[in-house]
């Protein structure tokens, strides 16, 4: 079995089949390091006394071919006590075989970020979002919205243009950072009208770069008829001249005969390359155009239409950023699918064709600034960090965001169907949204009551959050569609409870409502008042594996993997519904505008999803959640090596050598042989193994050797 570079330590995992009754693909997988982990109460606790606390992202898990990684979330990490909850989510789990992953772990580890494994293994706690410039900052210009940001990183001081309205007009305003979420100066520098024919009465979207010593801006201006693109310059970023317009409207002929505005550009080695917001009076669209000196420009073709990532930007695709990162351009714009605006990430290998389309920002990622539109990204990489500031909007105004990991390994541990999954491992002291969502939707929930850091407590999974049944509960913030009304879906939770109580539920001002509820040793749920009785014969401090899930008219109820009963209940869950505030909130439910049932007792876990979850996923899920679905075991790393002489016609030669696994195909090495003809090459792979020399000559006849169904000479 191949072993992945960098990693030398692994432990075998294995999902045994006869505790899945059918397939489950993309399936979340509970993993706890501790003296006693798996079904085999094996002791995995060498993984702390290697990785310590510091390095606790140096870990990858791996599919069967121990290679292909699959995506982490470290919920619980204490390397004092040496317990730790992991979450990884396995392509897929087999019901007639046995399903194998591999964890791996290594101080040593050399990952994308000094933490680590950063591209496959997060916390939710990574992903940072803060409003970071507020209307008003600057006092006079700003006083109305601030929005379309763009930041460099010149030195060591982060320099940002934005634009600034204060209800009369729109200009470009300045301001400095040292870390890039604190920022002073704020100033006005380009105010409409400094062009003085395309731009008297707005100008915004600025976009600038250091070339060289000189700062140069594009930036839209509006002489209240039409949009159009200006270019200028400056010698401290502050002071601006040279001004004269460089893309007109109709430039590219067809989709951009209207407006030309919100404008990207990058200098590609000697070629600026930029991308701008075409609109034909119906869509906008990007379009992309070269020049080789900033100023005239050729080259003009549409490069990304609306619809191209497919859902969220139906209706609008434009103000792009767009890095080079290497040999790839990543473009991040944003997208309108007729009612919110979303950021949208994409890449390409020549700036023209793109692919790889997805939305990376949410509305609601900030959750209070940004619940309405997340528009006009501008993006850095900062070492090996990439830093992003947006508009964020709420109901009223346009402010400036930053975050960094937006694009977090966790959320891909849970798959789309999930609209929320909360741990209920935080400190639920710590404030408005301290509640995390793992989920990509960040529903983050804010505590209410009487909490305090002593109602963080164990639970039956890793942490878990105490409800006193006075006044504790959790809002989740009038998120929209947390329970679809007329859709299918699945609600899980672990809870013990006890007394009455309410673990999850929604509502509405008018008094409808959907809730689960616990009592004792009675298992409620409750569907617009009709009632669902489940008894429960172990005592009621027990944790309980709860699961809720509505399949057309019927609603079906699970208790620790088990179908119990259902209720047949036709129409629609009004209490559920946009219309009714859609309320949601954890440890009670939501009636007449305020919380009611609130329970007394433990929740260790939520999760919704907007689909029906299986018998077989709530089976497996109950195994997983009680630490009983997985085996470990130790594996030795395999060391081993081939040697020998690469001849062409009885002569030694120098020739590219590539070894692959035989029974996968996959490449495990490649190396030369040196003038001699001699080579060795290492394996980690004790299997058969093939070896390839290649004879790149033109014109020779001897163009290819392989050796097959070699067995490597053991070193370790």
């Amino acid at each position: 079995m191949a072993w992945l570079s960098g990693f030398s330590n692994r432990l075998k995992l294995t999902i045994q089949h006869d505790n899945v009754d059918s397939n489950l693909t993309d399936f979340p997988i509970m993993v706890t390091l501790s003296s006693g982990s798996g079904k085999n109460n094996f002791d995995t606790t060498a993984i702390f006394d290697t990785l310590g606390d510091t390095n606790r992202k140096k870990i990858a898990v791996t599919k069967s071919d121990g290679v292909t990684q699959c995506p982490v979330e470290i919920e619980y990490w204490d390397a004092t006590e040496k317990k730790a909850v992991l979450w990884t989510k396995s392509p897929i789990v087999y019901s007639s075989v046995d399903t194998d992953l591999y964890l791996y772990y290594d101080a040593t580890y050399s990952g994308a970020t000094p933490s680590g494994n950063t591209l496959y293994v997060g916390e939710i706690t990574d992903t940072v979002y803060e409003m970071v410039v507020d209307k008003g900052d600057e006092g006079t210009y700003d006083t109305l919205e601030v929005y379309s940001p763009s930041v460099i990183k010149d030195g060591s001081i982060y320099k940002m243009w934005y634009g600034g309205s204060d209800s009369s007009a729109i200009r470009i305003l300045y301001c400095t950072s040292t870390d890039g979420v604190s920022w002073s100066g704020n100033k006005l520098v380009i105010d409409k009208g400094s062009e003085g024919t395309y731009d008297t009465s707005y100008v915004m979207d600025p976009i600038v770069i250091k070339d060289g010593s000189v700062y140069k801006m594009w930036y839209a201006g509006y002489n209240g008829s039409y949009w159009r693109i200006i270019y200028c310059t400056s010698t401290d970023g502050i002071n601006w001249s040279n001004f004269q317009m460089v893309i007109n409207i109709g430039s590219e002929g067809t989709y951009d005969t209207n407006r030309v505005s919100a404008p990207t550009v990058i200098k590609d080695d000697s070629v600026y390359k930029m991308w701008y917001r075409g609109y034909d009076g119906s869509y906008n669209r990007i379009i992309y155009c070269t020049s080789t000196d900033g100023i005239n420009w050729s080259n003009f073709q549409m490069v990304v239409n609306i619809g191209s990532e497919g859902t969220y930007d139906t209706n609008k695709a434009s103000a792009p950023t767009v890095i080079k990162d290497g040999s790839i351009y990543k473009m991040w714009y944003t997208g309108n699918d007729g009612s919110h605006n979303r950021i949208i990430y994409c890449t390409s290998t020549d700036g023209i064709n793109w692919s790889n389309f997805q939305m990376v920002v949410n509305i609601g990622s900030e959750g209070t600034y940004d619940i309405s539109h997340a528009n006009a990204p501008t993006v850095i990489k900062d070492d090996s960090v990439y830093k992003m500031w947006y508009g964020g909007q709420d109901a009223s105004y346009s402010r400036i965001i930053y975050t960094i990991n937006w694009v977090n390994p966790v959320y891909d541990v849970w798959d789309d169907n999930f609209v929320g999954v909360w741990h209920m491992a935080q400190d639920p002291s710590g404030g408005a949204k301290s509640i995390k969502d793992s989920t990509r939707n960040l529903k983050h929930g804010t505590p209410h009551g009487s909490m305090v850091s002593g109602n963080l407590v164990a639970g039956k999974i890793g942490k878990a959050v105490y409800f006193d049944g006075n006044d504790d509960y959790i809002d989740l913030l009038n998120q929209s569609k947390i329970i679809p009304s007329n859709n299918d879906f699945t609600i899980e939770g672990v809870s013990s409870i006890t007394n009455t109580g309410t673990f999850f539920g929604a509502g509405g001002n008018s008094g409808d409502t959907w809730s689960v509820q616990l009592h004792k040793s009675v298992y409620y749920f409750v569907v617009n008042n009709e009632l669902v009785t489940i008894d429960i014969t172990d005592a009621s401090s027990a944790f309980h594996y709860f699961a809720t899930v509505r399949n057309g008219n019927d609603f079906n109820a699970y208790v620790d993997g088990l179908f119990d009963t259902y209720v047949s209940k036709s129409g629609v869950l009004r209490g559920a519904t946009n219309g009714f505030v859609d309320k949601a909130i954890i440890g009670g439910l939501w009636r007449s505008g305020q919380a009611m049932y609130l329970m007394q007792g433990t929740v260790d876990e939520i999760r919704v999803s907007n689909v029906i979850r299986t018998s077989a996923w709530i089976k497996a899920t109950y195994y997983s959640n009680w630490d009983n679905l997985i085996t470990f075991d130790f594996e030795p790393r395999y060391l081993g090596y081939f040697s020998g002489y690469v001849f062409e016609q009885d002569n030694p030669v120098q020739r590219k050598l590539y070894l692959h696994d035989r029974d996968s195909g996959s490449l495990i090495a490649t190396t030369t042989s040196s003038g001699n003809g001699y080579y060795y090459v290492e394996t980690t792979y004790s299997g058969a193994h093939y070896l390839i020399a290649l004879d790149d000559d033109s014109g020779d006849s001897y163009n290819m050797a392989r050796l097959d169904k070699m067995i490597p000479v053991s070193i370790i």
